[in-house]
């Protein structure tokens, strides 16, 4: 059976690979410097928001 760092750990990777696969394949389409830059600073933010979800998730699993 998993425990829950496991889980968490798989999701954070694997939110994580999908964050810079996702960014690599805008790069590589938009090719504009500026766009990518505007792009992966709102997929950062959307990353942290996506962690954070998972983090609280943990940590009333813990408590509970």
């Amino acid at each position: 059976m998993k425990k829950p760092e496991d889980q968490y750990r798989i999701s954070r990777s694997l939110a994580l690979f999908i964050y810079h696969y996702d960014d690599l394949r805008y790069f590589l389409t938009l090719k504009s410097h500026k766009l990518f830059q505007h792009h992966a600073s709102d997929r950062k933010q959307r990353l942290n928001k996506h962690l954070n979800v998972i983090k609280i998730k943990r940590r009333s699993e813990c408590e509970a």
